[in-house]
């Protein structure tokens, strides 16, 4: 037998010869076997964590390694190297994070000059450690929220202290991406306003991680450069920082670590690589499934703590992602679930990663398990929020976007349905419309209403400051996959169209020239049943659309 050089992961292992079949090769669906399919995962590492007791390991469990054998651990908080041949690791032969439990020396996180201990936050919002999507207003306080540290739960680690800062320090490469980072890149990745408190938190934040400093600066390095060399120099240290990071405190795990964690998802995601893997990586290190209460007991929990956890609770959410490789786990579900627990209940106000009220993600987080019916009726029924004006119009057309996706994905069960049964109809659990929910045309109309309103408030001079405009990428997906309607309707057409050049105008990252691409590829098909999430699974590539 041939060996396959270019088949399917599980093929190329057992050096069959692999018939290259997508999405799942026929060799593996002969055998009863899970396709890997042709992708090569995001290498979060690389050097020694590729071997000794732990290489290959998902989780630090000496009982699922079988080798014995450990290895040094490199000092990654050294500057990075110039080799171009890590460059190329970090970007063509990605691989799955190791993490290795081994006390090792690892140098004490730098600190960041100027850095605030802590930053108030307006309302109810919090300090943002992941992708951050901030609300411009919130007016209703959460209780425990606010500018100073609360008690960490019982085995938290203390954040190591900084290190002094050099005369030199000016001149550090990283150190500069950070300071362009906190002024230019960071407002690509949430919605409020383009000075706030965010920036002084991004500062307290790497004061405490090394790693989330470092990733910071590769996030900038990429936005600037894409996939240039010195770019990927930047984030293949990034990768090492992190996990060094992890080895050195395998034990006590600074909730630091975990947003430095999200970050480097949040540099996945900009590439359009997969991440949701990644995800599920760090939901089993600090073990949200088992000890979420743990973290979070009903008073005294930690402010970052919760934070971090509810960031990345909405990019696990089922509607934040196109392509999606791992199923959510329901951190959102599971997180409000313990909250009903409280004294206070659960937590009102705005999230800070999707700008959207807590009380709105609850239903979205339901989406994609509820019937169209359920959720129809909850989003019509949601009171809404009191907020600025844009802010409002941008809750809209979320609230339209839900409705669309929650018929869109109606359809799509429709479709699969009928082709299991030969293309004969069939009616889906929860097909009758709500009372008084009005047709999708309707919908689609008041969607591209609220569209064009808000893309050209944000377009004012008195609204420069705002960041409203990143909020729209979910809504414009959904909406244009609507093509029935929007070849009935040029006029929306022109619309989605002008919001998509202000993106591709604005980012220039890979994400959104997929989004294009795959938008484009929906058009071509005409129809309202295009799978783009079947569409991103054969480019291999997952799009975060919050």
């Amino acid at each position: 037998m041939v060996r396959s050089r270019g088949g399917c992961s599980n093929c190329k292992r057992r050096k069959r010869k692999c018939d290259e079949t997508r999405p799942d090769c026929q060799a593996c669906q002969r055998r009863g076997i899970q396709c890997e399919g042709y992708n090569t995962p995001l290498k979060w590492t690389n050097g020694i964590a590729s071997r000794g007791r732990f290489a290959g390991a998902a989780i630090p469990d000496l009982n699922l390694c079988g080798g014995s054998n450990s290895s040094a651990v490199e000092d990654t908080a050294a500057a990075s190297s110039t080799s171009s041949t890590r460059a190329r690791t970090a970007t063509e032969s990605p691989s799955q994070v190791v993490i290795r439990p081994k006390s090792a020396s690892v140098s004490s996180p730098g600190g960041i000059e100027g850095a605030s201990q802590h930053s108030s936050s307006p309302g109810s919002s919090a300090p943002v450690s992941g992708p951050a999507r901030a609300p411009v207003q919130v007016p209703t306080p959460v209780p425990g929220e606010g500018p100073a540290p609360t008690p960490k739960p019982a085995g938290a680690a203390a954040p190591p202290a900084a290190a002094p800062v050099s005369p030199g320090a000016s001149n550090d490469p990283n150190r500069q991406l950070f300071e362009k980072f906190l002024s230019a890149g960071l407002h690509r990745l949430y919605t409020t306003e383009s000075h706030s408190w965010i920036q002084s938190h991004f500062r307290t934040m790497a004061k405490r991680s090394r790693a989330f400093f470092v990733v910071s600066a590769a996030i900038q390095a990429y936005l600037d450069d894409g996939f240039s060399v010195a770019a990927m120099e930047h984030v293949d240290h990034a990768l090492q920082t992190f996990r060094a990071e992890l080895e050195g405190r395998h034990d006590l795990r600074d909730i630091s670590t975990m947003a430095a964690g999200i970050l480097l998802c949040t540099l996945c995601l900009l590439q359009a690589r997969p991440f949701t893997m990644y995800l599920q990586l760090i939901s089993g290190l600090y073990q949200l499934e088992t000890r979420l209460s743990v973290l979070l007991p009903p008073t005294g929990h930690d402010f970052a703590t919760r934070h971090s956890i509810e960031v990345l609770a909405v990019m696990d959410m089922h509607t934040s992602v196109i392509g999606r490789v791992a199923p959510s786990m329901g951190v959102w579900r599971r997180l409000r679930r313990l909250q009903d627990t409280w004294a206070e209940g659960r937590l009102p106000g705005i999230e800070v990663v999707s700008g959207l009220p807590r009380s709105f993600l609850d239903i979205l987080a339901d989406i994609a398990d509820g019937s169209r019916q359920e959720i129809e009726a909850r989003l019509w029924a949601w009171p809404g929020e009191i907020g600025i004006h844009s802010q409002c119009v941008l809750w809209d057309c979320w609230r339209y976007t839900a409705v669309l996706e929650a018929r869109r994905l109606e359809r799509r069960k429709k479709t699969a349905a009928a082709g299991a049964l030969g293309g004969k109809e069939v009616e889906v659990a929860g097909d009758a419309s709500p009372e008084l929910s009005p047709p999708t045309e309707v919908v689609m109309c008041r969607l591209t209403a609220s569209i064009y309103a808000l893309h050209r408030a944000v377009r004012l001079p008195a609204n420069q400051h705002l960041l409203l405009h990143n909020g729209l990428l979910y809504p414009l997906v959904v909406a244009g996959l609507e093509v029935p309607l929007l070849m009935a309707h040029p006029e929306w057409k022109e619309i989605l169209d002008d919001l998509r050049r202000s993106f591709l105008c604005k980012d220039s990252f890979h994400a959104m020239k997929m989004i294009d691409e795959m938008l484009t590829e929906a058009w071509e098909d005409g129809t309202d049943v295009f799978d783009i999430d079947k569409a991103a699974r054969n480019r291999g590539i997952e799009v975060a659309v919050f």
